[in-house]
């Protein structure tokens, strides 16, 4: 609203005395552009006389507005130019009516009054009846000749200034359309066809929007020209002040400080040209983002984001659908007795089981889910947004060390992968290891490390401030080549310890396996890791070639070892304030997922959407530990470090009871306990509905809600149910004068 009333604000000073505008009781006739006047009537009868001045005017919008406490009206008129809907907006009136200014109305003239003078005298298709274009036209179209000098652009140009005019012209055709996106919010007011030497053209008028919904100005206008004459062009020009201008959030959008930008047509058609194949949209969307070479055209030749791929993909799948699916059909489905119906394979079982575990996911408030890909494999991405915002400024503060984020991909979780992201946290003397990212996911290949890193690279845009932050993995093709495409200016070390890891597989398979020989090469390589400098590194590395090490070992190291040394030793890591030392508390990040791995979880048979309640379980417990430790209240866990003291002085703060790890294990195991109970269909309902049928009754087709075999309860103690006698029937099925119901 603020904005509004600035927009108006200049107009409005034009009914102050001090402007000297003219005062009229009598509406001048044909005004020429620029002309400005207050129409003042005495009587009663001649209010609305300010709208008859020779020309032809039609209303086309009206905007209410505040002006101090009171609500005043803008009008917009169009100017009719011919027959029908024949009408331009090169030449405008406007007008203003406010309370505060009694039997008053503000009137201003905009444009080339000069289109109007024959429009006005006589009828368009007068001059149309010897097959001649409309001399308004005639002009415009000789600014396809070459003599005029246009440039003629392939692409099209971002938020053009008033008065710039181009020929825009496209090689393929899927980027026909493209003219009509330019970083201007813009709508198609009218459409004018005309003949042009026998040939049918079109003339279109563009109004800009400069506010939700129908705010509109005609202060600064677009039009194009289209003429089959001019195969695969279309002449586009500019009108007015550009500055009126405004950026502001879509409609429907929940972040209001959120701005909108239409995305070019041919990007779109791009998106539902990668439907059929495997790519995810995070794949989609990185793919189109490298694309757009120049980051100040992203807004409009790129996605905005992942969901825009997303949506459009759904909206080609349901167009397929409704086009394969006649109305006939689908009525024959729903006409179809339940328990007639086809009985879902196993396959299909699994894939609805799925499905209601997503949309478990999506059902609670957490928003701890980010991104969820189906097909053509599972991928879920999961994070605390907090907790990303908190990291975010961690990059920013001076005063802390240089953020050093692990990712680390060793955990399985059944026939599930998972990666997590951590990050120190560097307000602790213990620098303890927080999770930042999740990503769960059903196959190991090369894409879902992408996608990740894709993601990662949106959440913190900060990561091209390679001085702040350090990136340390394991050597993974896939994973060096995903950090490397998505956050390339950030350095990116490797993990000493999934080094040593290689280095003692490479041990076994050389048949060194003697324990205090296995030893001595673990401690040779921690040796050469501590060195304080690159040139002692090599001199030690030297002797142990010569004296210590068997011939095949100093082939590998000097091979798949030696090359990365310089990104993993400690006197790499010196210049980035971090040492060898890891932080590898008993109860760290990784201490907590490898317990949970060895607990009887089993985590095989966990839906999707209680893998996912578990990591959130996970955060929320570092979260509480680290808001208990800042503030030093009771039972925290880490030692803030003492410049920051008075940052966070000592508060009775509203935070959760502090947990421990076994209590955390103990949380996470009841919930699945509680989910496995009831059969892995849950629900919000303390009750069930049920009838009893017998046992030959029952129907494998029956599922939706909890019963009970007729025999396998005593009617007069139902409140024990044994879990293996529940089946699932659907609700609609039970006979209502014949239920009991039954609590769990």
């Amino acid at each position: 609203m603020a904005k509004k009333i600035q927009r108006y604000e200049t107009q409005m000073q034009l009914f102050d005395p001090k402007s000297n505008l003219a005062i009229l009781s009598e509406v001048p006739i044909r005004p020429k552009t620029g002309f400005q006047y207050i129409f003042k009537w005495e009587d009663k009868l001649k209010r609305q006389e300010w709208r008859v001045d020779g020309f032809r005017w039609r209303q086309y919008s009206t905007v209410t507005f505040k002006y101090g406490d009171v609500d005043c009206k803008r009008y917009y008129f169009k100017l009719q130019v011919g027959p029908g809907n024949e009408f331009t907006t090169d030449f405008t009136r406007h007008a203003i009516e406010c309370p505060l200014y009694e039997n008053k109305i503000l009137i201003w003239y905009q444009g080339d009054d000069s289109l109007a003078v024959d429009a006005a005298l006589k009828d368009a298709k007068d001059s149309e009846k010897d097959g001649k274009a409309p001399q308004r036209f005639e002009t415009q179209m000789q600014l396809f000749q070459p003599e005029a000098n246009l440039p003629i652009l392939n692409e099209v140009p971002l938020r053009p200034k008033g008065g710039f005019k181009y020929i825009f012209k496209w090689e393929i055709p899927l980027k026909r359309q493209d003219w009509r996106v330019d970083g201007y919010r813009w709508r198609q007011n009218s459409v004018t066809r005309f003949s042009y030497h026998g040939v049918d053209s079109k003339r279109y008028y563009f109004k800009l929007q400069v506010g939700h919904g129908d705010e509109f100005s005609t202060e600064f206008t677009k039009n194009a020209i289209e003429c089959p004459l001019h195969e695969n062009q279309v002449l586009v020009w500019y009108q007015g002040d550009e500055t009126v201008a405004r950026d502001f959030a879509h409609g429907n959008s929940k972040d209001p400080e959120k701005e909108y930008h239409r995305t070019a047509p041919s990007v779109l058609k791009k998106i539902q040209m990668e439907t059929e194949t495997e790519k995810l949209p995070l794949q989609v969307y990185s793919d189109l983002l490298t694309d757009c070479s120049n980051r100040a055209r992203h807004m409009i030749d790129a996605p905005r984001d992942v969901k825009q791929v997303q949506n459009a993909r759904k909206f080609i799948r349901r167009a397929e659908r409704s086009i394969n699916d006649s109305p006939k059909e689908k009525k024959q489905i729903r006409n179809t007795p339940k328990l007639q119906r086809k009985i879902p394979s196993k396959a299909e079982r699994s894939s609805h089981d799925v499905a209601d575990a997503i949309y478990n996911l999506y059902s609670c408030e957490t928003d701890f889910v980010s991104d969820l890909q189906i097909a053509p494999f599972l991928l879920i991405i999961c994070f605390d947004k907090n907790i990303i915002l908190e990291f975010r400024e961690f990059i920013k503060r001076d005063d802390l060390t240089t953020q050093c984020l692990t990712y680390d991909t060793t955990f399985a979780i059944g026939e599930l992968y998972l990666s997590v992201l951590t990050f120190r946290q560097p307000e602790f003397e213990d620098n303890p290891v927080i999770p930042l990212m999740y990503m769960i996911y059903e196959r190991d290949v090369p894409e879902v490390h992408n996608t990740f890193f894709m993601r990662f690279a949106e959440a913190v845009p900060e990561f091209s401030t390679p001085q702040r932050m350090i990136i340390t993995s394991n050597e993974e093709v896939a994973i060096t080549n995903a950090i490397a495409k998505h956050c390339p200016d950030v350095p990116r070390l490797r993990c000493w310890q999934h080094a040593l890891q290689n280095i003692k597989l490479k041990l076994q398979i050389f048949n060194i396996t003697e324990r205090q020989e296995v030893q001595q090469y673990e401690s040779d390589f921690i040796r050469l890791l501590n060195q304080d400098s690159a040139g002692k590194y090599k001199s030690l590395l030297a002797q142990m070639y010569l004296k210590r090490w068997k011939k095949e070992f100093s082939d590998y190291f000097d091979m798949a070892i030696d090359p990365d040394m310089n990104r993993m030793g400690a006197w790499a890591l010196r210049p980035f304030g971090i040492s060898l030392q890891t932080a590898n508390q008993p109860e760290s990040f990784s201490g907590i997922m490898k317990r949970l791995s060895e607990t009887n979880l089993q985590w095989n048979k966990s839906s999707v959407d209680l893998l996912v309640s578990s990591l959130l379980k996970i955060t929320d417990f570092f979260n509480v530990r680290v808001a208990r430790s800042r503030y030093r209240l009771a039972d925290y866990a880490y030692t803030l470090k003492a410049s920051l003291n008075d940052f966070y002085g000592e508060s009775d703060c509203d935070v959760s009871e502090a947990m421990t790890v076994e209590q955390l294990m103990d949380t996470i195991k009841m919930s699945r306990t509680e989910s496995a109970s009831k059969g892995g269909r849950r629900t919000n309902a303390s009750t069930f509905t049920a009838r009893r049928y017998a046992p030959q009754q029952i129907d494998s087709s029956m599922e939706g809600i909890c019963i009970l075999e007729s025999n396998s309860v005593d009617e007069a103690d139902n409140s024990s149910i044994a879990v293996e006698h529940v089946i699932l029937v659907d609700e609609a099925e039970l006979d209502q004068d014949t239920v009991m119901y039954i609590c769990h």
